[in-house]
């Protein structure tokens, strides 16, 4: 059987794209495939990184309707998203819901839900190595493979239902937007003190107190 490597999402830098294939072109497993299923290749920076590195059994399947997703996981050993920085990552509980293990990386909002070593790994971002060795893993341990496979499939079933997945997705984007207001107004205050003409500078202050505001003059 082929051993199928699946990652979803767009092919840019910021998905660890270029990451994934120097892990897998590394590994040099014979018998197995890097199947990327999103858009944006045409103009994706990159192109040059992806020409040198192409090869039969790496291919390149574009976008895919969300409905049809399923039957492309279902032809796959393991799931993996590499990114640099995302959010959620929806493609995650997809993929596991169909049975698949995964690795991703810890900047995916998703590593939340994965139990390292039950329904797959998380690995620190670019960092090659951990991939290899993550794949590896898969590739010489089919009984691996189907125990963390179907430990991602009773997790999705059992905690990764719709309700459970939109509380997790509204916990999280809520904690994005209250940081992003904290940083909006941090901005918006220093830009109203300096049309103040006044700037905030730090300075030691007896009994713990802190620097105020002191004008420019």
């Amino acid at each position: 059987k082929v051993f199928r490597v699946i990652q979803c999402g767009r092919i840019q830098p910021r998905k660890g794209v270029h990451y994934l294939i120097r892990a897998f072109t590394e590994l040099s497993l014979p018998n197995s495939e890097l199947w990327f299923v999103g858009d944006e290749l045409e103009y994706s920076a990159l192109r040059p990184f992806i020409e040198r590195h192409r090869a039969a059994n790496i291919r390149f399947l574009g976008p895919v309707p969300q409905a049809e997703l399923p039957a492309i996981y279902s032809q796959g050993s393991v799931s993996v998203l590499a990114s640099l920085a995302d959010g959620f990552g929806m493609v995650v509980p997809q993929a596991m819901a169909c049975g698949l293990p995964v690795i991703v990386s810890a900047n995916v909002g998703a590593a939340e839900i994965v139990q390292d070593g039950s329904e797959g790994y998380v690995v620190p971002i670019r960092d090659v190595e951990s991939l290899k060795q993550k794949l590896l893993l898969f590739y010489e341990d089919r009984a691996r493979l189907d125990r963390m496979g179907a430990a991602a499939h009773a997790k999705a079933r059992t905690l990764l239902g719709w309700d459970a997945y939109g509380e997790r997705l509204v916990g999280y984007l809520r904690s994005r937007d209250r940081r992003h207001a904290a940083v909006t107004a941090t901005r918006h205050s220093m830009m109203w003190r300096r049309m103040s003409g006044v700037s905030v500078r730090r300075e030691r202050c007896p009994q713990g107190r802190r620097g105020g505001l002191r004008s420019r003059d």
